[in-house]
């Protein structure tokens, strides 16, 4: 069975979708980055369904993302918990700050991981858990079957059939499926919500 992608996706969650992105490629972020944060989000809150600031029934874990109070507040993040687009820019945030601690450390060190799947542990086990081999986030990131495939394309690349400005960076989804442009993940085809893993057991330090 072929992975949960965009075209698997309803119209609410590709708008949601889209604000990921749209936030991404206005702050430079590359392909990989997106699409981590584009599964991230995925993984958290089925990205953003039913409802994108709900709080996980249990737990103080509220948002897009999950966060907790306590995190959002010891990992100074700007605006409110309760915000979209500060969830978005949060997230983004810590893709900088681990891809920083990432590089500055042994590949052992890093648990022999590779960037995605520790900047994941690191945002579902919190930013001190070391157990990689153990790592609840760990197995729910790679039991995951949901790709993105979402490329940014930088200026003087070659961009789809039909973009309007191959000149300036854009970010498109492509399928096999599809033989044109799609635009920001405005993706036609759309079947029935793609439901996002329960309880994942989020623990933030």
């Amino acid at each position: 069975m072929a992975c949960t992608n965009a075209m698997n996706m309803n119209a609410t969650q590709k708008d949601m979708m889209t604000k990921i992105v749209d936030h991404g490629v206005a702050r430079g972020f590359d392909s990989q980055q997106i699409n981590l944060a584009v599964k991230a989000a995925f993984i958290e809150s089925s990205m953003g369904m039913p409802n994108a600031m709900a709080t996980r029934p249990g737990t103080s874990h509220v948002g897009l993302y999950q966060y907790d109070p306590v995190t959002w507040k010891t990992q100074n993040h700007n605006g409110s918990i309760t915000s979209v687009d500060s969830q978005i820019e949060a997230f983004y945030d810590d893709i900088i700050y681990y891809t920083g601690r990432y590089n500055s450390l042994t590949s052992a060190q890093r648990g022999n991981l590779p960037l995605d799947e520790y900047i994941y542990v690191k945002h579902h086990d919190g930013r001190n858990y070391t157990d990689f081999s153990g790592a609840p986030g760990l197995g729910i990131y790679r039991g995951t079957c949901f790709q993105p495939e979402l490329h940014v394309n930088e200026s003087g690349g070659e961009p789809p059939p039909g973009h309007p400005n191959p000149n300036a960076p854009y970010l498109y989804w492509w399928s096999p499926a599809i033989t044109d442009k799609t635009g920001k993940v405005t993706v036609r085809n759309v079947e029935p919500l793609a439901a996002a893993p329960t309880d994942d057991g989020d623990g933030y330090s």
